[in-house]
């Protein structure tokens, strides 16, 4: 998947549009995109609007001192899993008590990967203030960046099928 800057900001905008229409609050709670969709998000005139919060928790550390997950829950799923996303995506949006909260964590790499979960392994989670919740599981290929990227893009595509 080849994306550019220019995408994402067209993305942005629609989220935008569709967030302030709603009047809904998001929350972003990141690990491996390090802040890059909130940064995306607040490129957008009008974000304070409807961006509650951005939230990079990178480490584990990080993932339970802010959002409360439990150490045990991370090393027997692992932070890159599904259960941690789905987990990041609630206590995100339960703590900021934001209307939803999406959630990114994986592999960007070069290293980290493993047989099981590969480098450029990236799990999303959706939460809203209705229960609804979501993920989505993908393997991107590319460089650190590249990765970093796509999950950034890939990561506001499901959230703008999340919320239209």
């Amino acid at each position: 998947m080849n994306v550019d800057e220019a995408q994402i900001l067209n993305l942005v905008k629609s989220l935008s549009k569709v967030l302030t229409m709603n009047k809904k609050t998001l929350t972003v709670v990141e690990s491996c995109t390090g802040g890059g969709i909130g940064y995306y998000m607040t490129k957008q005139p009008g974000s304070s609007s409807w961006l509650h919060s951005s939230l990079v928790t990178y480490s584990n550390e990080a993932k339970s001192c802010i959002l409360g997950i439990q150490p045990d829950y991370i090393l027997k799923y692992g932070a890159v899993s599904q259960e941690v996303a789905m987990q990041m995506a609630k206590n995100g949006q339960a703590k900021t008590n934001s209307n939803i909260a999406l959630s990114v964590t994986g592999i960007a790499g070069p290293s980290g990967g493993t047989a099981f979960k590969p480098t450029g392994t990236v799990y999303f989670g959706l939460s809203n203030d209705l229960g609804e919740r979501k993920y989505k599981h993908t393997l991107f290929m590319g460089s650190r960046e590249q990765v970093r990227i796509q999950s950034i893009f890939y990561g506001l595509t499901f959230l703008y099928e999340f919320i239209t």
